[in-house]
């Protein structure tokens, strides 16, 4: 379910997001250090307090989640994983937030009438999958995450 390339991918992003924040802070302090050298104190007062504040807001707003994502992502690469092989149940249409990472909760059962269920976690950036209810799958999940899932 997972590829290189979504690795590549998600750590390129988080890369990206982080220079940003950085460089809005960089800008904002190199016009407080102007400010400071050409005397100007609304420029030393107010810079540092607009480029903290953007600063803070990209990095809760964009980073944090990369962040987030790519140490699930590292532990779903290197992590111990378990395979199940169980009923389909049904996955939920609303996605939810589980350890900084957008979910859909797909349920499954380990018999055919339902008793037993388990709940499984499926990646809101990966397509849902498209099964019927009561039909034999194979999941491989690392803890409750959904790495790879196929019909039997």
């Amino acid at each position: 379910m997972y590829t290189e390339s979504d690795y590549s991918t998600a750590k390129s992003t988080m890369i990206k997001e982080i220079v940003i924040a950085f460089s809005t802070l960089a800008v904002f302090l190199a016009a407080m250090i102007v400010g400071l050298v050409l005397r100007i104190k609304v420029l030393v007062i107010t810079a540092p307090l607009i480029g903290g504040w953007g600063f803070y807001t990209i990095w809760v707003v964009k980073c944090i989640p990369w962040i987030r994502y790519n140490t699930f992502l590292r532990n779903l690469r290197e992590g111990r994983r378990r395979v199940t092989e169980c009923y389909y149940m049904d996955v939920a249409g609303d996605a939810r937030i589980v350890d900084g990472v957008h979910i859909h909760d797909l349920n499954a059962s380990l018999d055919a009438q339902g008793e037993e269920a388990r709940l499984f976690y499926w990646d809101d950036d990966k397509p849902l999958p498209s099964l019927t209810k009561g039909q034999k799958i194979r999941i491989t999940s690392f803890g409750n995450f959904i790495t790879a899932i196929e019909e039997i």
